[in-house]
């Protein structure tokens, strides 16, 4: 069962944006119809610097599992949308070989809409989930 953390605390993660001067585009997510034990879980932040390009994200899973959030890789980042991705090494028992969680993201930035899904590569099994994001642009000096 996956450890459900708090992600409003994880705005904290942000704090490495603060010395670049720019803004940053602050996103939390929610997912109300999945269960606390589902892959994608209830709660999703999205953080991502707009002038370096840096970004991180993470959500109960990859805080349990990555020990933190995990180093977003964008793949679209315009006025409209956010499309981006990120994996982490799920920790298994003795007789488990050592799998990887890829997450994926599709966010429309007009409408808060996401659908997020997670695979774990090498299975069949895909999770996926709709929910809706608020932003908070913060300006870093």
């Amino acid at each position: 069962m996956v450890v459900v953390r708090d992600l409003k605390l994880l705005l904290v993660s942000i704090a490495f944006f603060a010395a670049n001067g720019a803004y940053a585009e602050n996103w939390l997510c929610t997912f109300p119809t999945q269960g606390k034990s589902s892959w994608i879980g209830q709660e999703m932040f999205l953080g991502v610097d707009k002038k370096t390009k840096k970004a991180v994200a993470a959500n109960a899973a990859t805080l349990h599992y990555n020990e933190g959030p995990a180093v977003l890789k964008i793949t679209r980042d315009t006025d409209r949308d956010l499309l981006a991705n990120w994996k982490i090494p799920l920790k298994g028992g003795v007789q488990q070989r050592r799998a990887i969680m890829r997450y994926g993201i599709a966010l429309n930035k007009k409408t808060g809409k996401i659908n997020a899904t997670g695979k774990i590569l090498g299975y069949d099994n895909a999770y996926g989930a709709t929910g809706t994001c608020k932003i908070t642009k913060q300006v870093l000096k």
